[in-house]
């Protein structure tokens, strides 16, 4: 569990909070949003459903974007550009909340996973299962983006339920150690993390902490490029103070991408030598 001064990741992350919804919103929605519930396992769940103007028809992909520890569904789709991201991808986009304030990662440490350890994977598959029958979504074109503990999760679900995406991204975030080590990924998936070399709660060289370990930036796209049978030596090139590395080769064509700069923090911007919306377009969109 990574740390800045001694405290652990979550007991210190409502500080940095405010810091990560501090962007703004995006302006106009252009589309149709709704607040929605559905029952998972007896239990009532929650997301905000955003459909952009002019990709509501057959063959539109799916993002599932996952808030970070404290925060909710609302709050990361108001305080990040995610709907112009769908928007440029042609995707509509759904913004859950977790059932206990931060999502259940598979790491046996957060309280989320003893009590909705099975049912955020199974709200996840319901979204999935409600939202492409209802809309005739394009089953090929399934993301899943996740901003700091959401990346966790976001990873969980690329080592649990690879068949359901194509490709998913974390912001702020690296990979929780005991997930890692029991990773068994169904098939090829790409995967984009975007992390400041400098964040807070996820050392860019990994953090040693039993249970609440993570693995560093490099270490988390070195996992993804062995699983996904990717070329052995990936294209490393740094310019302009960000580091980007790059696995080739990948089985099924999957792309695995590590992005990051030597400044900003563990916000939703990363940093101001590069454009997370972008960045995202681009790797989604390719």
């Amino acid at each position: 569990m990574a740390t800045t001064s001694g405290l652990p990741r979550f007991a210190f992350l409502l500080l940095l909070l405010f810091n990560a919804c501090s962007l703004g919103t995006d302006g106009e929605h252009e589309g149709t949003i709704e607040y929605r519930s559905l029952q998972v396992e007896g239990e009532e769940r929650s997301f905000v459903l955003y459909r952009p103007k002019g990709v509501e028809s057959t063959g539109a992909g799916l993002i599932l974007a996952f808030h970070g520890w404290g925060m909710t569904g609302i709050g990361l789709q108001r305080n990040t550009d995610l709907d112009r991201i769908a928007r440029a991808v042609e995707a509509v986009i759904a913004y859950p909340d977790a059932a206990s304030t931060h999502w259940a990662e598979d790491c046996d440490c957060v309280a989320a996973d003893q009590t909705h350890g099975v049912a955020d994977t199974a709200f996840v598959s319901a979204m999935i299962e409600g939202l492409t029958s209802e809309f005739g979504l394009d089953s090929n074109r399934r993301f899943a983006v996740g901003f700091s503990q959401g990346g966790l999760f976001v990873q969980r679900l690329a080592c649990q339920m690879a068949h359901r995406f194509e490709a998913i991204v974390e912001v702020a975030s690296t990979m929780a150690e005991p997930l890692a080590d029991r990773c068994d990924p169904s098939r090829p998936i790409s995967l984009l993390t975007l992390i400041s070399q400098r964040d807070e709660f996820f050392p860019w060289d990994g953090y040693e902490g039993g249970s609440y370990s993570s693995l560093g930036g490099e270490e988390t796209a070195h996992l993804w490029g062995e699983m996904n049978q990717c070329s052995q030596t990936p294209e490393r090139t740094e310019e302009d103070g960000v580091l980007r590395v790059r696995y080739s080769g990948c089985q099924g064509g999957a792309r695995v991408e590590l992005i990051g700069p030597e400044d900003g923090d563990h916000s939703w911007a990363v940093s101001s030598n590069i454009s997370t919306r972008k960045e995202l377009i681009s790797f989604l969109g390719g």
